[in-house]
């Protein structure tokens, strides 16, 4: 029996190749993480993949399933966060820094 048509915004963090033409989608939404298959998102696809890259905020219409992963129907690019995917290393390395220095301050606060 087909399930109900939900829709949610979401923000992509991960995105996997699997089989010809298809996506596994990873992501949080407002009531937390998310996964989808989307069909025809990679090479000649309807979507190309296009909507699916890292850190873009989408509005996603998707069918619910029993399984982990939910099947995507349609996105729609809310926001794009592009940029932080080109400069990750220096994100990941600026939020290393800065956790290295709050776990410090509490060691020197405490002692």
């Amino acid at each position: 029996m087909p399930q109900e048509i939900q829709e949610t915004d979401f923000i992509v963090l991960r995105t996997t190749r699997y089989g010809e033409g298809k996506l596994i989608v990873n992501g949080l939404t407002p009531s937390g993480r998310l996964s989808f298959i989307a069909f025809g998102a990679v090479g000649g696809g309807k979507k190309g993949g296009l909507d699916f890259e890292l850190f873009r905020l989408l509005h996603v219409s998707y069918q619910e399933t029993e399984r982990e992963l939910q099947k995507c129907n349609d996105t729609a690019i809310i926001a794009d966060y592009g940029g932080l995917a080109r400069h990750f290393d220096e994100l990941r390395a600026s939020t290393a820094y800065r956790e290295r220095r709050r776990t410090l301050t509490r060691t020197l606060s405490s002692a």
